[in-house]
């Protein structure tokens, strides 16, 4: 397992996956509104292509069957007291929070999961798509030993 860290986010990435830590750019999300730049983590156990966007687009229509994409997405600092966020970090993600209807766009097999929680004063949504719903049992464990090595910094 090699060590990733960036922009007060680390992961510690599983063999045969691939991941990457980033700055969001500047536009008119909400997310944005204090002015600063988000970071967002993408790990996924396919190679990851150039050019995604923040909730998987791009990777997302390549993966396979037997395929996982996590993307962690920091939200504007004062959401993290707000009760959307009130849940904190976790370290696994459940089966049955996995669904078709759960995508950020439907896509033929696919099954997806997301949550908004907090960690350190900080604001995140956690988005997770699964290469086949029918493979879900088998491919929730294997996103939540990535996930479970996610560390957030406090803000400082």
């Amino acid at each position: 397992m090699s060590r990733l860290r960036a922009h007060g986010m680390g992961i510690s990435v599983p063999r045969g996956w691939d991941a990457e830590i980033y700055l969001r750019p500047l536009d008119d999300d909400p997310a944005d509104a204090d002015g600063a730049n988000k970071p967002v983590l993408h790990a996924a156990n396919f190679a990851l292509p150039p050019g995604r966007g923040d909730f998987g687009s791009t990777a997302v229509e390549m993966m396979g069957r037997p395929a996982v994409f996590l993307a962690v997405l920091e939200y504007d600092e004062g959401s993290a007291e707000s009760p959307l966020f009130a849940h904190r970090f976790p370290s696994a993600m459940f089966v049955r929070e996995f669904g078709p209807d759960n995508l950020q766009r439907p896509l033929a097999g696919q099954s997806g999961a997301q949550r908004f929680v907090r960690s350190n004063g900080r604001a995140f949504c956690i988005y997770a798509v699964l290469g086949h719903h029918g493979l879900r049992r088998r491919l929730v464990p294997e996103l939540n030993k990535a996930l479970a090595t996610v560390e957030i910094e406090p803000l400082g």
